[in-house]
């Protein structure tokens, strides 16, 4: 069906500046242009990751247990103050997201 996101890494030092919904944002653009209508996500909690356990949540995503889903049916907007240069690279097996 739709897209997972199984690993989301960021430094520390732009987490809570919108930065994170900035990269999201995108990678759900990216999904829905690739005629996905929906992404889903886990967070497995860990004492180092306390400050982004409420990252889906704040992109609008839905769910409980560590699993989190969300419609591409409306966009999720980019914060104004984040300006964002997206470039993807494919690996052998994800042969379906633009280059």
């Amino acid at each position: 069906d739709g897209f997972h996101v199984e690993q989301f890494a960021m430094s520390c030092r732009v987490i809570a500046l919108d930065v994170e919904i900035a990269a999201i944002a995108a990678l759900l653009q990216t999904f829905a242009e690739c005629g996905s209508e929906s992404a889903s996500g886990t967070i497995d909690e860990t004492p180092l990751n306390s400050v982004v356990r409420d990252l889906f949540e704040r992109c609008g995503f839905t769910g409980e247990n560590g699993r989190w889903e969300r419609s591409l049916s409306q966009a999720l907007r980019i914060p104004g103050h984040v300006a964002l240069t997206t470039s993807w690279q494919t690996s052998p097996s994800s042969d379906s997201l633009p280059a």
